[in-house]
């Protein structure tokens, strides 16, 4: 989730070089489990009465609606073809970071400890209040930059607790609504087995939404809509409130190390909430189910994270506190993260340093064993589960508080079926924050793009082979290394999977081809060939590393005279006109690369319609697979228009 989006003049600040970006938090899997298992054991948290009993049918007939919900705010919303303006506002919803207010813990264990989780559950909970007390003072971290240290609070600090009390707020009035209208005769619905439920989720069009200043409210009770329209809304936002709460129970999510670099555990973000959660074997979630079933775990989630949530800002303390509780498993998952995953750790950053302060060089996270290995999964399994359990303790709690606060109204006779199936959701905007929905205004179609990605270069310091940002003609934008726009290259440390193998850049994954795949690959065995590097070692290269392996691999190619390159032990030609399976080898990596880096997907999109162009000549010959900027625009436009694109190839084929 993006992190760190500043809201000046312009938002495409390469914020979002983040989180962790490297993750969203648990992943697809993570937050559906923990949605369904809400839906599951809300028996044991609904009043044992008839109507708590249809309460919990109802919640556990649209578990399969609610589970897809809960990932809107990670998938579509990140991915809006609308207005940038929705990017902006939605980022800052995903992250919490109280060490920007309150500093680093001075220790992670102890009293010292101790004392900075109080002072977590301290935080005043009103936004207003907050907002009062931190907005304009000076991020309290040491390795932020002056130019970035100001305090915005909507952008610097992130706003989950206050995301998920407006969501809560929001379900209590769909049911306040229902209720409302149990005594009001309904439309009858004339030889309709399944009779149209009119969305009460206003959109632009209406004069409400991103149309209209401030663009708000998106649901609102309305007297000419019937009963199941608000039963309907009240299904997508305690889906979309799933999400927050599930954010709030990672350890690596609320927190302003969220990727683990202070302690030299780079990269910890998605390696623990992606990949050890999605190689856990299918009983994880039954696991997960039991044990949030139990009343004893219930009392104890709720002993360290309980409210009254009939309080002013109640569910925003009760994240609030959540995160504290998250903070301190996050020493659990660091340990074990040592113990069982670390080959060799990564670089140690200072509190409020990250890799995206610094486009110029290369950070490699931390190595470790595959998330596949047995002793790996069996290690991080017990906290995964407590984890995702008490995320869907705290959850089952807010929808029957929510159902019991809006009158618990009737809900019997409610079946999935009888609801429509809510794909795409609209955006539900955020009004806890006037300023940040002004400031949000800055980024309009046709006047959102940064200035200085058409910055020209000093006199004297471009090189022979580079064409600079200056060079653009009008509706174009030059993948200028020189800024953000550079993490498009090939050359940029954007790390991701493919056929279950990791790669640190696509420049590593290119030129890999190049070299022999074993020792009886025709290329070692060619007479008078010396390779200087191996296979293995170009996976974990960037930049100019890679290029220049990649060059002694294309002079070996040369005297060797010949034009192909493997895959899996299949040649192809690599200089080549045609959309060959070099290309499409190519291309698929490309979608790959922008699947699993959010902070590329999402300035991808910030492009909007700008026609893109490379830095560099090398890239324009008449070689599909190099023009990686064509491949970009055609991605794009899959992005903008829902398309998924072609099947993930995350993973090994099977």
């Amino acid at each position: 989730m993006c992190r760190r989006i500043r809201l000046t003049a312009f938002i495409v600040l390469l914020a979002c070089l983040l989180v962790g970006s490297r993750g969203h938090a648990w992943g697809e899997r993570g937050h559906h489990a923990i949605t369904a298992t809400a839906a599951r054991m809300l028996d044991t948290v609904a009043p044992p009465t008839e109507a708590g009993r249809a309460l919990a049918h109802f919640f556990a007939d649209h578990v399969y609606i609610l589970g897809h919900l809960s990932n809107i705010p990670d998938t579509s919303w990140r991915n809006t073809a609308e207005e940038r303006r929705i990017s902006t506002m939605n980022s800052p919803n995903h992250y919490f970071g109280p060490e920007r207010l309150l500093g680093p813990p001075k220790a992670l264990e102890g009293p010292a400890f101790e004392e900075h989780l109080a002072a977590v559950r301290r935080l005043p909970a009103d936004y207003q209040e907050l907002k009062r007390r931190y907005e304009s003072t000076d991020i309290a971290l040491p390795a932020v930059p002056a130019e970035a240290r100001t305090m915005r609070l909507f952008e610097d600090l992130g706003t989950t607790p206050w995301r998920a009390q407006e969501l809560y707020e929001l379900l209590l009035t769909a049911f306040q609504c229902a209720k409302q209208k149990e005594s009001q005769p309904q439309p009858a619905a004339a030889n309709q087995a399944y009779p149209p439920v009119p969305s009460p989720f206003r959109r632009p069009a209406d004069g409400i939404g991103e149309a209209a200043e401030p663009p708000l409210p998106t649901y609102v009770c309305r007297s000419d809509l019937p009963r199941r329209s608000d039963l309907h809304a009240a299904v997508i936002l305690a889906g979309l409130l799933a999400h927050f709460v599930g954010d709030q129970g990672q350890p690596y999510h609320p927190t302003a190390d969220y990727d683990g670099w202070v302690t030299g555990n780079g990269g910890i973000h998605a390696y623990f909430e992606g990949r050890v959660v999605h190689f856990l074997d299918e009983r994880l979630n039954y696991d997960v189910l039991k044990l949030s079933r139990s009343p004893q775990f219930q009392r104890q989630v709720w002993k360290r994270v309980g409210v009254d949530l009939a309080a002013r800002s109640g569910v925003a303390q009760l994240l609030i506190n959540m995160a504290a509780d998250s903070i301190r498993h996050k020493e659990t998952v660091r340990r074990l993260d040592d113990r069982e995953a670390i080959i060799s750790k990564s670089v140690r950053l200072e509190w409020g340093d990250y890799p995206w302060r610094h486009p110029d060089r290369s950070f490699a996270e931390a190595k470790r064993r595959p998330a596949t290995t047995p002793e790996v999964l069996r290690a991080f399994r017990p906290i995964v589960v407590e984890r995702l359990a008490a995320s869907a303790v705290v959850l089952a709690r807010l929808w029957v508080e929510a159902w019991k606060a809006g009158g618990e109204p009737s809900l019997a006779g409610i079946s999935a079926t009888g609801l429509p199936y809510p794909f795409d959701p609209p955006f539900i905007w955020p009004a806890f924050d006037p300023d940040a929905l002004a400031r949000s205004k800055e980024v309009k179609r046709g006047d959102r793009y940064p200035a200085h990605w058409w910055q020209p270069l000093p006199d004297g310091e471009k090189q022979w082979w580079e064409i600079g940002p200056e060079e653009a003609r009008p509706g174009e934008v030059v993948l200028s290394k020189r800024n953000q726009l550079g993490m498009f290259s090939n050359f940029a440390h954007t790390p991701f999977y493919y056929h279950g193998k990791h790669y640190e850049s696509v420049e590593g994954f290119w030129y890999m081809l190049a070299y022999p795949e074993g020792p009886d690959d025709a290329r070692m065995k060619h007479p008078g060939i010396e390779w200087k590097y191996t296979r293995e070692q170009l996976p974990a290269m960037v930049g100019f590393d890679a290029k220049n392996a990649g060059e002694l691999a294309e002079a070996n190619m040369a005297r060797m005279n010949i034009n192909w390159v493997t895959f899996e032990g299949k040649r192809m030609l690599y200089w080549s006109k045609e959309k060959g399976e070099h290309y499409q080898l190519i291309r698929q990596v490309l979608w790959e690369k922008v699947r699993q880096n959010p902070d590329v997907r999402d300035l991808l999109l910030a492009t909007g319609d700008l026609v893109l162009r490379p830095d560099n000549f090398d890239s324009l010959r008449d070689l599909p697979a190099w023009r990686y900027f064509d491949i970009y625009m055609e991605i794009r436009q899959s992005l903008q228009s829902g398309d998924p694109g072609p099947p993930s190839a995350r993973y090994p084929p099977h």
